[in-house]
C-alpha cells in the first residue's frame, strides 16, 4: 500500500485532512474583497501575488458554525 501525505486542519472544533497532492499552497489570511449577489459560500476574492483567487467558505459548505475567536486563519489553495 502506498503512503499518502496529508495536510491536517481544524474547522469548527473538528479535524479534517486533505491529500497533499490536492493542495497547491497554504497562505495566511489576507484581505478578502466581498462580491455582491454571490452565493453565501463564496467569501469573495483576493489578490495573491497578482492572481485573483476566489475564496470559498468551508464553514458554510459543510454547515459548520464559525468559531474562529481571533485565532490564526489560513487559506488552503
Amino acid at each position: 500500500m502506498d503512503d499518502i501525505e496529508i495536510v491536517e486542519f481544524e474547522l469548527g472544533g473538528e479535524h479534517y485532512a486533505l491529500d497533499i497532492q490536492l493542495v497547491r499552497e497554504i497562505v495566511e489570511m489576507k484581505p478578502i474583497t466581498e462580491i455582491p449577489r454571490t452565493p453565501p459560500y463564496i467569501k469573495g476574492i483576493m489578490n495573491l501575488r497578482g492572481e485573483i483567487t476566489t475564496i470559498l467558505s468551508l464553514n458554510h459548505l459543510l454547515s459548520i458554525a464559525d468559531q474562529s475567536d481571533g485565532e490564526r486563519k489560513i487559506i488552503v489553495l
